[in-house]
């Protein structure tokens, strides 16, 4: 099992050097689930913590570099419900970035 688990590293770290040499941008997100459960009474679920960090950390690069991108994201069984707690989130965000990257985003989905 060990000697697996070194070869997916392995092939994983190849992998990563080879993306990052080709020029292209990768942004990992990623949430420690104990903390977050210990900061927040009621927290958002892992995956829309990381989701919602993510697309902000994208748009940043974005706009600093002018560059464009495509956001592929991996589907959750209850996506209507990430759906609508997206949409509460950007509709009573009190920051001025985070409505206008919410609203870039809506532009995108259509």
């Amino acid at each position: 099992m060990e000697e697996n688990f070194g070869s997916a590293i392995a092939l994983l770290g190849r992998l990563a050097r080879a993306i990052s040499d080709s020029g292209v941008a990768i942004f990992i997100e990623g949430v420690d689930t104990k903390r977050l459960n210990a900061r927040y009474r009621y927290p958002d679920s892992p995956h829309e913590v990381c989701l919602r960090n993510l697309l902000g950390r994208v748009d940043e690069y974005l706009e600093s570099t002018g560059a464009k991108c495509k956001v592929i994201a991996d589907m959750v069984s209850d996506e209507n419900s990430y759906q609508q707690r997206f949409d509460y989130y950007c509709d009573l965000s009190s920051t001025t970035l985070v409505r206008l990257v919410c609203d870039k985003i809506r532009k995108i989905w259509g």
